[in-house]
């Protein structure tokens, strides 16, 4: 993903291809996503967090496959390098109303400068509930 850092299109893709990495039962509910809605990649960011990792997660979790998991971490470095500031904002609005209600411990940690914008963003009522705890280094 270096050579594509300021650009989104390979955002969710990336992610739900590490959790598929990191939980091998849920590549093939991903998969079975992307057959249902091939065009799933020229859709929203919400849609394909949705449908490429919530769903897949859920209903892993619902069916007894995916209980008792350590916490599953996702890093995303560099934030503020890609397109633009209302993108990164929305990339992390997506990301916490994504993962604001799942049912399993999932960490994510956000890399970043800190941004006059980024910082508002993250101190939003919607968006802190769910990043409540933020250091700046």
């Amino acid at each position: 993903m270096a050579g594509e850092c300021n650009n989104t299109n390979h955002f969710v893709v990336t992610i739900a291809h590490q959790v598929a990495l990191a939980i091998p039962v849920s590549c093939s509910l991903v998969a079975e996503a992307v057959n249902y809605n091939p065009i799933i990649f020229e859709q929203s960011i919400d849609v394909q967090l949705t449908k490429l990792i919530i769903e897949p997660l859920e209903q892993l979790v619902s069916a007894w496959l995916l209980f008792d998991i350590s916490p599953l971490v996702i890093i995303i470095d560099r934030l503020d390098e890609y397109q633009g500031s209302d993108v990164q904002s929305e990339l992390v609005k997506s990301l916490a109303a994504a993962f604001r209600h799942i049912p399993l411990r999932i960490c994510v940690f956000i890399a970043s400068r800190p941004e006059v914008y980024l910082q508002s963003t993250f101190n939003s009522p919607s968006v802190s509930r769910v990043f409540a705890r933020r250091r700046h280094l």
